[in-house]
């Protein structure tokens, strides 16, 4: 497994940890950031998911309810949600002002103990959402402003889901660390955290005992890994990734003109979103049962979808061809603009 992972990460990220599920990777990754910076502080961002036991929750801005106190030491800011951008500006002439409000953020809220930036290259909860190129990159140099690290949750994004072999890797920029799981294991749970040898050796991360995990590296699960990996790479399952999405994104584009709910379409590879609103111009949300209703008939007609808010997720296998894409466009379209601007 070792042998064939390392041939399929980025070459300055060869070392990681294996756990065996999201969160408890995620945590990882948070501690790992304090014996590299011997800061306590994060910054994660709004419609973001990272986990649900504390440390990852505390990262999880607006799915918090009932769940308090949670730990001290983080704050949110909004993400490059172009579609709802809370400023009311557009990209790029916008020049990344949420990035330059998350620097804000930082110097309003942090006692000057940021350990690390933590960011999802595209959001999957909130709808897979994308943000224009460049965000990552802002995002890094403000990390170095702060001397932070910048911590890439991929977890739902690696292993050729946006079309790249990892979701960063679509712009110019180098995270610290890491977190991966979902297509890593084929439907195994397996999880890991990847940094450089390096950071990796940084105490009390590295010292016996402090990373590990009841059920990381369990056999079986480390099996999956290096047969997915492997197939990834010799099926050119990645590639095959970029060119079915565009050719979905392609064809279901212009459902913010033909259907009246529909009002926005985005996505990056084989993670794609279809936001549904009740009115384009306010584009105030599809109420959830508006959205329940859509996600039942697309269930019916044969097309099996997440939801994300008022979001349709379209999340299919890496091994889709592009018959099987032309029918399912043809259903989502038929679907949706058949449905007209019904509340």
């Amino acid at each position: 497994m070792v042998r064939v992972l390392r041939e399929f990460l980025p070459e300055d990220l060869d070392t990681i940890q294996l756990y065996s599920g999201g969160t408890e990777a995620v945590e990882a990754a948070l501690r790992l950031a304090k014996s590299v910076t011997g800061k306590h502080e994060f910054l994660s961002f709004w419609g973001g998911f990272h986990g649900k036991t504390m440390g990852s929750l505390a990262l999880t801005a607006g799915a918090r309810s009932g769940l308090g106190p949670l730990p001290p030491g983080y704050f949110s800011a909004p993400y490059a949600n172009c579609y709802r951008c809370p400023f009311k500006l557009r990209a790029p002439e916008c020049g990344f002002a949420c990035v330059d409000h998350a620097r804000d953020v930082i110097k309003e809220n942090s006692t000057g103990a940021l350990a690390a930036i933590v960011v999802e290259p595209v959001q999957g909860r909130s709808g897979n959402v994308v943000p224009p190129r460049g965000y990552l990159a802002a995002l890094g140099e403000v990390a170095r402003e702060f001397d932070a690290l910048l911590i890439a949750d991929e977890m739902m994004t690696g292993f050729g889901r946006t079309g790249a072999a990892f979701a960063y890797q679509h712009e110019e920029v180098r995270p610290d660390v890491l977190t991966v799981g979902k297509g890593m294991g084929g439907g195994y749970p397996v999880t890991g955290v990847v940094a450089s040898a390096e950071t990796m050796a940084a105490a009390p991360f590295s010292e016996p005992s402090a990373s590990s995990s009841s059920f990381g590296a369990f056999p079986m699960a480390c099996r999956a890994v290096a047969a997915t990996t492997s197939i990834l790479t010799e099926d050119k399952l990645v590639d095959n990734a970029a060119t079915r999405g565009r050719e979905m994104l392609d064809q279901l584009a212009d459902l913010t003109e033909l259907a009246p709910l529909v009002g926005d379409v985005r996505g990056a590879g084989l993670a794609l979103g279809i936001e549904l609103v009740v009115d384009k111009q306010t584009r105030e949300p599809a109420p959830k049962s508006l959205v329940q209703r859509v996600y039942l008939e697309l269930l019916e007609a044969g097309v099996l979808v997440m939801l994300g808010g008022n979001t349709l997720r379209l999340y299919p296998p890496l091994t889709v061809d592009r018959a099987q894409v032309e029918t399912a466009v043809g259903i989502i379209r038929e679907t949706l603009i058949g449905m007209g601007g019904e509340g």
